[in-house]
């Protein structure tokens, strides 16, 4: 069965709101002073039963940070790290010299369909953001399309994808990370889709912090909660086989 995510900073308050909210998975989105304090960091998230995913940070960091985000890893025994693309060119050698079976989920962003192509080929494993395929990689099309386009790069690389950004994209709204119930339409055919392939990884409900409230977050929860209560007797038509 699928797994719902949130994307929350690692302290109490925001932890505590993810978990009354109905979240049991939740991706960290972290920074240098979180990772060069990590005991601290452990300490907090070790009080919430959730399903860890530490997110890399987005800027350079300092060898002692690094450390920090793979002694998170560990001790949170976490099964994939989200990593931005310059982030992974530029710390990869360094993370797998200290943790080599580490798995590192690049993520896709600004790519143009010829790009977002080669890019897959060449990972080893992807965060697939799919709103940024919306609005970064085939901004004009229909939401129809973009189910299509979606299903697509399934079938060809998603026994590469070991976790998933999805907020809730409408093709009349601007990028904004809004939550899924926006978008109930396009969130459930996903989630049939993912489904009927197996993907065992998380999928987060990605939304920017002025969605971070009870009852925002909630409603997603109430939304994938509706989809699962549903019969999901779906044909199987993913042809990358079963997801890692």
């Amino acid at each position: 069965m699928l797994k719902l995510a949130t994307k929350l900073q690692p302290n109490r308050q925001t932890l505590e709101l993810a978990y009354r909210a109905g979240f049991r998975h939740t991706e960290l989105f972290l920074d240098e002073q979180n990772l060069l304090k990590w005991q601290q960091t452990l300490e907090i998230c070790r009080e919430f039963p959730f399903t860890y995913v530490p997110h890399f940070t987005n800027k350079t960091i300092s060898t002692e940070a690094l450390e920090g985000i793979l002694h998170l890893y560990h001790e949170l025994n976490c099964q994939a790290m989200v990593i931005h693309e310059p982030m992974f060119a530029k710390y990869e050698q360094e993370i797998k010299s200290r943790m080599p079976r580490v798995r590192l989920g690049i993520e896709n962003h600004f790519k143009n369909p010829a790009q977002l192509q080669e890019f897959a080929q060449s990972a080893t494993y992807i965060t697939l953001d799919i709103e940024h395929l919306w609005v970064l990689t085939w901004p004009k099309i229909s939401q129809q399309d973009l189910l299509e386009k979606f299903k697509q790069f399934w079938n060809e690389f998603g026994d590469k994808v070991i976790h998933i950004h999805f907020p809730g994209p409408r093709a009349d709204e601007p990028f904004q990370h809004r939550p899924m119930y926006n978008n109930r339409e396009l969130v459930f055919a996903v989630f049939d889709h993912l489904h009927s392939c197996g993907y065992k990884g998380l999928i987060v409900a990605e939304v920017d912090q002025y969605y971070q409230t009870y009852p925002e977050l909630h409603m997603d929860v109430l939304l994938f909660e509706s989809w699962r209560n549903t019969d999901r007797n779906i044909p199987t038509p993913c042809r990358s086989g079963e997801n890692k």
